[in-house]
């Protein structure tokens, strides 16, 4: 084992308890003033680097922290970005929307891939707005994602329906049924791409109001639900 250090912390260390005896007794083991004078120098400048390195190294680890969280900051602000100019494509069908933000188009999905499921288990509630919520489940295939649903309505027992809104979770708020509508009637049916699976069986609402006279307010509420297959159905634009 060498008995100067190679390890250049414990060299600190062992010049530093060493220093004084070596001043103390230079005669008599056999150096002179100049190597003390030399070794005191290089000791003083060894520790003042090592302060120097301690000192780096607590800031380096403090901006490496900063930098992994305002990274994580920038990823998720970033990623809800391309989410949103992801889900207007889908819902605008227009793919050129991915050139103009300079990100790459989802690959084409699969053709062989099976189509969502059928919607059902639909609800509705009526919220203080008049507005009608809808929730649906569907039991989608394995391996099928990032399903959309077409919403389709009918008022007044009207056999045509039309398109009123797409989204992308199984839940959606419709706040433009016409004043003094007595029914409304739903058809959901989900989409993957160019695969579209069946259509839920129609679902009708059908309104009663509680009175209010004498200025005292009122409010709607749905009287009864009812499905019905959706076969025959006319679908409007």
């Amino acid at each position: 084992m060498a008995t100067v250090p190679t390890d250049d912390r414990q060299l600190i260390t062992f010049c530093t308890a060493h220093q004084a005896t070596w001043v103390t007794n230079q005669a008599a083991i056999g150096i002179v003033a100049s190597q003390n004078t030399a070794m005191a120098t290089a000791l003083t400048n060894a520790q003042k680097a090592l302060d120097a390195a301690n000192t780096a190294r607590v800031a380096s680890k403090g901006a490496t922290t900063t930098f992994n969280t305002t990274s994580t900051i920038l990823r998720g602000a970033a990623a809800d970005i391309v989410r949103s100019v992801q889900t207007f494509a889908k819902n605008s069908d227009n793919p050129g929307v991915y050139g103009l933000a300079d990100i790459p188009a989802p690959q084409p999905r699969s053709q062989t891939a099976p189509p969502p499921g059928q919607p059902g288990s639909i609800t509705a509630s009526v919220n203080s707005d008049g507005s009608l919520t809808l929730g649906w489940k569907s039991n989608n295939p394995a391996g099928v994602s990032n399903v959309i649903y077409k919403i389709q309505r009918a008022v007044n027992g009207d056999m045509n329906y039309t398109l009123i809104d797409t989204v992308g979770e199984r839940a959606f708020t419709d706040q433009t049924i016409p004043a003094g509508t007595q029914s409304v009637s739903y058809i959901i049916t989900g989409k993957r791409g160019n695969q579209t699976g069946p259509m839920s069986e129609n679902f009708t609402a059908r309104f009663g109001s509680v009175g209010g006279g004498g200025g005292g307010g009122g409010g709607l509420f749905i009287a009864s639900t009812s499905t019905t297959p959706s076969t025959g159905m006319k679908m409007a634009a």
